[in-house]
């Protein structure tokens, strides 16, 4: 069990994850790095309405980890949540078939950094990938196929987010922005590519924005 794990370890360690599957509500509030072991290691929601993740308080490290079957409701994040003042790194994780809420895979509102991920197959009311209402850089990372019912199905955020070599594809929303929606705050995305993405019922499939953005030209 990975709760008890982290309940007993000190501010600042690692805690490696054997392969299997992990049914668990966890929740971390130290200094904490958690990593896979390098075969398939699932840690999965144990509720029917509950968050796999949250993170209160603390600099957190996510390696190699699939995380997945969240379900939010009332407005709640499904897969991780990221409350204020925290910071999280996610690398070589996948995030995948979480539902419900908002924020479907990540929901920040502290420091969030995600690279060499996928966010797949999510869906929410909005930010159905990534909902980011602080500050967000999204590196090397793949936001595919997630669904929205109403806002951004893919990325969303209200402040600062920051996307690079990264590929925005295949996510689909019945209103604002497929891909990415800047609802307010700013916006830079380098290097990537937006292919695919539909917003049904209104404009900006790809890109839909309340706030400022910069795309470079290559």
């Amino acid at each position: 069990m990975i709760q008890p794990a982290i309940n007993a370890a000190s501010s600042g360690d690692t805690i490696s994850i054997g392969s299997g599957t992990y049914s668990q509500n966890l929740t971390i509030a130290k200094n904490l790095t958690l990593t896979g072991s390098g075969k398939p290691t699932a840690t999965r929601s144990s509720g029917s309405t509950a968050t796999v993740v949250s993170i209160s308080s603390g600099t957190v490290g996510f390696q190699g980890l699939p995380i997945s079957g969240g379900a939010g409701s009332n407005g709640s994040p499904c897969g991780i949540s990221v409350a204020s003042g925290c910071t999280l790194t996610v690398s070589g994780c996948t995030v995948t078939q979480n539902s419900g809420g908002i924020g479907g895979g990540i929901a920040n509102n502290g420091t969030l950094t995600v690279t060499n991920s996928t966010i797949s197959g999510n869906t929410a009311v909005g930010g159905a990938g990534i909902l980011n209402t602080a500050t967000a850089t999204v590196v090397g990372s793949y936001i595919l196929n997630n669904n929205a019912t109403f806002s951004a199905a893919g990325l969303e955020s209200t402040n600062a987010m920051t996307v690079t070599t990264s590929n925005i594809s295949g996510n689909t929303t019945a209103q604002t922005a497929g891909g990415l929606f800047i609802e307010s705050g700013t916006a830079t995305v380098r290097d990537s590519t937006l292919n695919g993405n539909t917003a049904t019922n209104t404009s900006g499939g790809g890109i839909g924005s309340g706030g400022r953005q910069t795309i470079p030209a290559r």
